[in-house]
């Protein structure tokens, strides 16, 4: 009877131990989980308009313009491109970057986006 109920002690265990491990990797930004393509935002801009996403890409067209305070770049990702607000300082043009962003658009007009863009929330940088 002992034998069993460690047979059962041992499978709960590694249950809990199995669904705790999940649930850190879920949060983990760097994992490709939870992220959207660019492509999903401009298919269906409604559908992900104020909503907080995850973006992969590689950084392109990096704009500043310090007497005024604009800056801004580009994130491409599979042919597809997607301006950025960042919150601080713009990344290396080139840079592998995740963006958690807010997608915002100046219109939606017949169910077409007009000035998509993501607002970004946080930035994590993967090198060149």
């Amino acid at each position: 009877m002992k034998r069993k109920q460690c047979a059962a002690l041992v499978k709960t265990a590694f249950g809990v131990c199995f669904l705790a491990g999940i649930t850190v990797l879920w949060g983990c930004d760097y994992l490709p989980l939870g992220t959207v393509t660019i492509q999903e935002i401009l298919s269906s801009p409604t559908k992900y308009d104020g909503k907080e996403v995850k973006v992969k890409g590689v950084v392109s067209d990096v704009t500043k313009i310090p007497l005024v305070g604009v800056r801004f770049y580009v994130l491409s990702d599979e042919g597809r491109q997607i301006l950025v607000v960042p919150r601080e300082s713009v990344p290396e043009s080139r840079s592998r970057v995740t963006v958690i962003g807010v997608v915002r658009n100046i219109a939606i007009i017949a169910g077409e986006s007009v000035g998509p863009h993501l607002e970004e929330v946080r930035r994590l940088d993967h090198g060149l």
